[in-house]
């Protein structure tokens, strides 16, 4: 640890650290001991870490009133690729070091990545911070309560039950859905298979579902019916053994498959190609996350675009705002959500979803 503060106090302010590899073989250490070094770097305001970019060293200033958050997430970096997760962790670090607070955010460790550790180490930081933000929703409801009674506020990301109307960030899923499903109906589509994960538990998926069934009944004289195939993860694998599954079955074969992720519809397009079927004449395939798909075979695949930073933006103003206001409730956040890529949809399609067509 030592030795990495001088690593930063050798750096010019706003520059950019060497690689968690080249600093593990500098050092002789692992990179898991990097991880947790910059980790408390961060915590302290030292740096700010960007996913594809590296570690940053915070110019100084003027002294700034300090806030420090508990976030209910791990440091980002533990995959190869970029997920959902990684990509609001990076706004949220980015938000945190360039409002007018100084807002230190404290991540679970690597080691408490399961429920119940968590929990217990949420308790236990608890009177080191001002405040929580429950980035997902495996917190304990007595956990929030302990958070809330000791004057300690919570914001999430995500609404965690239909009725919520503050201190949460959301993205509209139902509007976005609904779009999608009126869409596919309006421009011939008449079997819509949707991959998900289970439902039970997460406001968002209930969302999807909601929409797709909203939009579909806009069109009552069409035929057009829905399916659910339910994954139990959000890897391209999943993907291809549930889209798999029914093309091979033949009685009722899709002509849309909507998924909850980019990966899940990678997977599912993947399952088409091996078929010889044609993307997107005669079948249309939309992503649900919005993740930069450049390094991977289909990077302009269509999918949700979800506003990651405005979202990292809008958590750390509300935590702020909530802790200066000693707790009082501030209205939650429902965000739009675009679709981008245009692929993997007819252009018909992509007309109605507000899409260039893409060859």
């Amino acid at each position: 640890m030592k030795r990495l503060l001088a690593e930063t106090q050798s750096a010019r302010e706003g520059g950019r650290l060497a690689s968690i590899r080249i600093l593990s073989r500098k050092f002789g250490v692992s990179t898991r001991t990097v991880h947790r070094a910059v980790g408390e770097l961060m915590r302290q305001g030292r740096v700010r870490t960007e996913i594809g970019s590296g570690t940053f060293l915070l110019p100084k200033g003027p002294p700034r009133t300090s806030i420090h958050l508990a976030i209910n997430a791990p440091l980002p970096g533990g995959s190869s690729r970029e997920s959902w997760s990684d990509r609001i962790y990076t706004a949220l670090l980015r938000a945190a070091s360039r409002g007018p607070d100084r807002v230190l955010l404290h991540p679970l460790p690597s080691e408490d990545r399961d429920d119940e550790a968590a929990n217990r180490r949420l308790l236990r930081v608890r009177r080191e911070v001002d405040g929580l933000v429950d980035f997902h929703s495996s917190i304990h409801l007595a956990v929030l309560r302990a958070y809330e009674d000791a004057g300690k506020p919570v914001v999430h990301l995500l609404q965690t039950t239909p009725a919520m109307t503050a201190n949460f960030v959301s993205t509209d899923y139902f509007e976005a859905s609904r779009r999608l499903a009126s869409a596919l109906a309006a421009t011939g589509r008449r079997r819509i298979l949707l991959l998900l994960p289970p439902v039970e538990g997460s406001i968002s998926r209930q969302l999807q579902l909601a929409g797709v069934a909203n939009g579909l009944a806009e069109h009552p004289g069409l035929p057009v019916e829905y399916r659910v195939a339910r994954v139990n993860a959000g890897e391209i694998d999943d993907g291809h053994r549930a889209a798999a599954s029914f093309f091979l079955k033949g009685a009722w074969r899709p002509d849309a498959i909507y998924t909850n992720g980019d990966f899940l519809a990678l997977g599912a397009l993947r399952a088409a190609q091996e078929r010889r079927l044609r993307v997107p004449e005669s079948l249309s395939i939309i992503g649900g996350t919005g993740l930069d798909l450049a390094g991977t075979f289909c990077p302009g695949l269509t999918a949700i675009r979800q506003p990651f930073e405005k979202m990292g933006e809008l958590l750390v103003t509300m935590a702020c705002e909530r802790i200066r206001h000693q707790g009082r409730p501030v209205p939650g956040f429902m965000l739009p959500l675009p679709f981008r890529g245009g692929r993997t949809t007819r252009p018909e399609e992509n007309a109605l979803l507000g899409l260039p067509s893409s060859r």
